[in-house]
C-alpha cells in the first residue's frame, strides 16, 4: 500500500482526506506576531477575516527538515511506500525540506514530486495519486 501524504496548502475537503487516508502536513501560518499551525489551530476563514481587517497578508513557513523525517517515518508505519506532493518549490522551500528529508533517511521507499502547483491543483495531484495508488 502507499500512504499518501501532502500539505496544508492542497484545498481538498475533510471528506476526501478521510476517505482517501490522506494525511496533511500543516504548513505554518503567521498573522502579525502570532504563528498558527494551518488547518490545526487556525482555518481559512479566521485568516480571510484576518486580511480582511489588517489588509496584511498572512506569511506561510515550510516545516523543518527534522519534521518531514517524522512525517515521512510515521506514514512508513502505514503503508509500503509513501508519496508526499505540495505546495510549488517556486512559492516555499516545503518541497527542498522534504528532499532533503528523504536524503537524509536514505530511504527508497519515499517519493516526494514538486506539484508546481498550489491550491486546486495540489489537490487534483493528491487525487489522481490515490487512485494511481487504488
Amino acid at each position: 500500500m502507499v500512504k499518501i501524504i501532502t500539505d496544508s496548502c492542497a484545498d481538498l475537503n475533510e471528506q476526501l482526506y478521510k476517505e482517501n487516508n490522506i494525511s496533511v502536513i500543516p504548513l505554518f501560518v503567521t498573522l502579525g506576531e502570532d504563528e498558527y499551525l494551518d488547518g490545526v489551530n487556525i482555518c481559512p476563514n479566521q485568516i480571510f477575516d484576518y486580511v480582511a481587517k489588517t489588509k496584511v497578508l498572512p506569511k506561510t513557513a515550510a516545516r523543518s527538515i527534522e519534521e518531514y523525517k517524522e512525517f515521512f517515518l510515521e506514514a512508513l508505519k502505514e503503508g509500503d511506500e509513501v508519496f508526499y506532493t505540495g505546495i510549488s518549490s517556486k512559492l516555499s522551500s516545503s518541497f527542498a525540506n522534504a528532499k532533503k528529508a528523504v536524503e537524509e533517511l536514505g530511504s527508497d521507499k519515499i517519493f516526494v514530486v514538486d506539484s508546481e502547483s498550489l491550491s486546486t491543483g495540489i489537490g487534483n495531484l493528491v487525487l489522481l495519486a490515490c487512485e494511481l495508488a487504488k
